[in-house]
This record gives C-alpha cells, sequence and structure tokens, in this order.
C-alpha cells in the first residue's frame, strides 16, 4: 500500500500520538542498551547513564499515550476487556514461549539456573513475571494489565468530572512524587503508592484535552525539557548506580515527571491543533516520514515484546569504540531489525499474533 493512499489509516489517527509511540519504542530500546554497559563496563558507563537518564521518559510517556486513547470514550467493561485483554495477552505468553526456547537453546537458563539456584518451573515463572535477572521488560506488560484493569472504572469517572475535578487529582498526584523525589528529614512520608501509574495515564489524557495558553505554547516546553534533563544529568544522585536503577518508583520522580510532561507537550504542539482537534500540516504528519511513523507505531507492542531477542543476541557484538555512537546506534539497529520482523509476521497469519495487531470483529 502506497503511503500516499493510506488515507483509512491515517483518517482518526492523531499524529502526534504515533510519533510519541515510536519516539518511546526507540528510547526503550537505547535504555536497554545503556543497561548492558551501566553495571560493570568502565568506559562506557558515565556514556550510558547520560542516555538512560534521557531515556527514562519513555515509559510515562507509553502511560500518557495510552491515558489518551482509552480515557474520555464509551465503554463498558465486558467490551473493553473483549477488545484490549487478547490483543496484550496472546503476544504476551506468545513471546514467553520463544523466550524459553531461546534460553534452552542458548544455554542461559543453564547459566542463570547456577547462579540464583533456581529450577526450570522457578525460571520460567520469573521470567513471566518480568523479574530483572530473567526477562526484565516484562513488568511493563503487568503494568499496563492492571491499569486496564481499572481504566473502565477511571474511565466512568473522568467522564462524569470536570477538569478542575481531575486538575485536583492531578495536583494530589505530584505531590505525592515530590515525597517520592526528596527525603525531607524527620518526615518519613511514603506516598508513593496513592496513584502511581494511574497518575500517568490520567495526566495524559488531561494534557492532551485541557485547552490552555501554558499549556499549548509550543516553545516553552522545550525549554523545560532541556533545563530538567541538565538538572537530572548535573545532581549528584545521577550516578552509574542509581540511573541504571530496576526501582521502577523511580518513574515517580518529580523531575521525570517534569521530563515526561514537557516532552509530551512538546511534540503535541508542534503538530497538532487543539483548536480544530486536528493534525497539522507539517513534514512530520505527511507523506513517507508519517507512514513510517504510522507502521512503527502500529507494531510498537510487538516490537516491545520481541527486542530482547536482538539485544540478548546482538549487544554483546557492537564493539564500536565510541560509545557516544555506539549506543544510540545499537538501539536504532535492533530497533529496525525488530520493526523489519514485525512486519514479516504481519504477512503470515500464523504469526500475526506475534505483532499484538490482532484484528477484532465490530462488537457494537
Amino acid at each position: 500500500m502506497s503511503y500516499r493512499g493510506n488515507r483509512i489509516q491515517k483518517r482518526n489517527r492523531i499524529a502526534y500520538l504515533d510519533q510519541l509511540k515510536a519516539i518511546s519504542i526507540l528510547l526503550v530500546i537505547i535504555a536497554h542498551v545503556c543497561y548492558y554497559y551501566i553495571p560493570g563496563h568502565i568506559n562506557g558507563s558515565e556514556v550510558a547513564t547520560f542516555y538512560d537518564i534521557i531515556c527514562k521518559v519513555s515509559i510515562p510517556l507509553f502511560m500518557m499515550v495510552s491515558g489518551v486513547l482509552i480515557l474520555g470514550r464509551k465503554s463498558d467493561f465486558i467490551n473493553f476487556v473483549k477488545l484490549r485483554f487478547p490483543r496484550m495477552l496472546i503476544p504476551f505468553f506468545s513471546w514467553w514461549i520463544i523466550f524459553i526456547v531461546l534460553a534452552l537453546v542458548t544455554g542461559n537458563y543453564v547459566r542463570t539456573a547456577s547462579v540464583y539456584h533456581v529450577s526450570f518451573i522457578t525460571y520460567i515463572f520469573k521470567m513471566l513475571l518480568g523479574e530483572p535477572q530473567y526477562l526484565g521488560h516484562f513488568w511493563f506488560v503487568w503494568l499496563m494489565l492492571s491499569i486496564y484493569l481499572v481504566a473502565p472504572i477511571i474511565n466512568k469517572w473522568i467522564t462524569k468530572s470536570s477538569f478542575d475535578e481531575v486538575g485536583i487529582f492531578l495536583i494530589i498526584w505530584f505531590i505525592t512524587c515530590i515525597f517520592t523525589t526528596f527525603h525531607l528529614p524527620y518526615i518519613n512520608i511514603d506516598l508513593r503508592y496513592f496513584a502511581g501509574p494511574l497518575g500517568y495515564f490520567i495526566l495524559g489524557y488531561y494534557l492532551h484535552n485541557k485547552r490552555s495558553f501554558i499549556l499549548e505554547n509550543k516553545w516553552i516546553w522545550p525549554i523545560v525539557f532541556i533545563a530538567v534533563t541538565i538538572i537530572r544529568l548535573t545532581l549528584p544522585s545521577n550516578n552509574i548506580l542509581t540511573a541504571g536503577t530496576s526501582d521502577n518508583s523511580l518513574y515517580y520522580n518529580i523531575l521525570i515527571v517534569f521530563q515526561a510532561v514537557s516532552f509530551f507537550l512538546t511534540i503535541k504542539n508542534f503538530n497538532y491543533d487543539s483548536r480544530t482537534l486536528s493534525n497539522k500540516n507539517n513534514f512530520f504528519t505527511t507523506g513517507f516520514f508519517s507512514f513510517a511513523i504510522i507502521s512503527l507505531s502500529s507494531n510498537v507492542y510487538g516490537i516491545y515484546l520481541g527486542h530482547m531477542l536482538y539485544y540478548e543476541l546482538l549487544t554483546p557484538l557492537f564493539l564500536i569504540n565510541n560509545f557516544w555512537l555506539m549506543i544510540p546506534l545499537s538501539g536504532i539497529f535492533i530497533l529496525l531489525l525488530t520493526w523489519a520482523t514485525m512486519l514479516v509476521f504481519n504477512e503470515i497469519p500464523i504469526l500475526r499474533a506475534l505483532t499484538g495487531r490482532i484484528r477484532y470483529k465490530n462488537t457494537r
């Protein structure tokens, strides 16, 4: 299908959301490449830490985009579950089986089991749960499944609430993020579980729909993103030990929240007109570039699940001495290879489920 003739596919798409998904999956893969170098590769650890600090916005952006796409729409719980859960679970379990086979073939199971003294059943169960030493990236699937379980309930509240009421919730959530970020002396308050990922989920919906001069100013937010990123890069806490931590509460650091908000609004304001609720006509929303972004965005779930296949096999082989080039180029190469794999899978009916692009009958 030519990109000029792809009108049906593009008709109801919001270009900046596709762009955010495409950028986020690249950042996720680059972050995973960083984790390969942070623990013990001294020559590349500082560079990896730099990239990891920037890439931390990827997971919040995914949650915010999901909030835009899901909240504020008419949907009952049963139909929502019937639509969303098969699309997530079928590729999820399929890739789990593939990674089990890969672990047996490559000997990774034997090596890991000897270090952590686990049985085969325990090993594959920990892979399923997404524990860091086994198959770490699966944790995000469980996060999204938990959000989807409560999404219909949150959606009913959203549709019956004013933007001011939603804003009050977000203010409270911001406060919990401040307490998560700064450990104040004599005040031992841990509020990170007040809303957790639901904050990003609702925040995406709010930023997409709320009309405001400040929120719609396309020059403020790039400056905010650069400023906050510089702050994170210069803080003493952003060292080799903390940048690569697997503690997912790090995503509720208030600085990462501002990074995610400013990046989200930067992409939105340059590519979306909130007054007409339509895409702006520019290089990033038209032509071949737009078609490529839509293709990448449509396959993003399969790419997320499957990219670790190439990561495990190829990352040790990237031997460019310049880490500033090697880390992003490795991420781009793994992304392109996984994307190409998804495009092939989409053409083979028996493998299409691995991409996450499962077609459903209209349930109306």
